[in-house]
This record gives structure tokens, C-alpha cells and sequence, in this order.
């Protein structure tokens, strides 16, 4: 079962992925629309670290058995590493089309909902109101994004 604190740390580490991958998409189009959809998705995934982190400050963690969390953590770190899920194999710093970026960005948060919905089931009974405190954030990114595609849908496409 994995704490809390644990959840957290995996979560920040997803937005930092996130972050990383959109800002360096960003840095490789030209000025313009797309660019501009690629830094705000890189300030939305750290404004959703910022509140990750006031989350952890909200909690107090602690570790009854210092060798299972280490393994915890180990497993967490395994699982994540420095992946990001699909984001970096979608190729957003080549697409030229602001509907195919919000698509990209929405499978990834959806992705991200996935797998917070999976680990869900590992998380020590105590974490499951958390878990959806950050389910809940994840859904408003996801929102936003859908809005944002909708938008486009009735909008030009470029």
C-alpha cells in the first residue's frame, strides 16, 4: 500500500514530466498560436505542482515501517522514471495544428486520470480522500482542455 506522501511525490513528478515536455515543445515552433497553447499547458502543469506541494504541506505522513515506505517509494520511482506517459512520443513540437496539440494534451491528462484511478487501488484506506482531491484537479485540466478543443472545434483550426 502506498501513503499519501508517496501519491504526492508521484504526482509532482507526472506534472514535472508534463511541464518538461511542453516547455521544451514550446521552445521548437515558431511564435505563434501553437507556441503560446505549449507554455500555458507547461504553466498549468506547474501551477498543478504548486498545489500538489500545498497539498503535501496539509498532510502529515507518518512512516510506521521505514523499510516498506522506502519500497514504496522505489516502486513508484520505477513506475514513473522519467516518463511522461504518451506526451513525449506524440511529437507536439511538430504539429502546426493548435487542435491537434489540445488533443495530444487531453489524451495525456486522461492518461494521467487512468493511472491516478489504478493506483487508487494501492493506496492505504487513510489516502483515498486525497487521491480525489487530485483526481478532482486532474478533471479540471481535462475540462479546460475539452473546453479549449470545443472552442476550436467552432474557431479556426490553426
Amino acid at each position: 500500500m502506498f501513503t499519501l506522501e508517496e501519491v504526492i511525490d508521484l504526482a509532482i513528478k507526472i506534472e514535472e514530466n508534463g511541464e518538461k515536455v511542453y516547455r521544451t515543445a514550446s521552445q521548437e515552433v515558431p511564435p505563434g498560436p501553437v507556441q503560446e497553447l505549449l507554455l500555458k499547458l507547461a504553466q498549468d502543469e506547474v501551477q498543478h505542482i504548486e498545489w500538489f506541494r500545498e497539498l503535501r504541506t496539509e498532510i502529515k505522513t507518518s512512516v510506521d515501517n521505514p523499510k516498506l515506505y522506502e519500497m514504496g517509494r522505489s516502486i513508484l520511482n520505477a513506475i514513473v522514471g522519467d516518463q511522461s506517459f504518451s506526451l513525449k512520443e506524440a511529437g507536439l513540437a511538430q504539429m502546426d495544428d493548435i487542435r491537434r496539440v489540445l488533443e495530444a494534451a487531453l489524451e495525456f491528462e486522461r492518461d494521467t486520470m487512468l493511472f491516478y484511478d489504478m493506483l487508487s487501488t494501492a493506496v492505504n484506506e487513510d489516502v483515498l480522500p486525497y487521491m480525489s482531491r487530485i483526481m478532482e484537479e486532474e478533471e479540471r485540466h481535462v475540462k479546460e482542455l475539452e473546453a479549449a478543443l470545443s472552442a476550436q472545434a467552432v474557431g479556426p483550426a490553426k
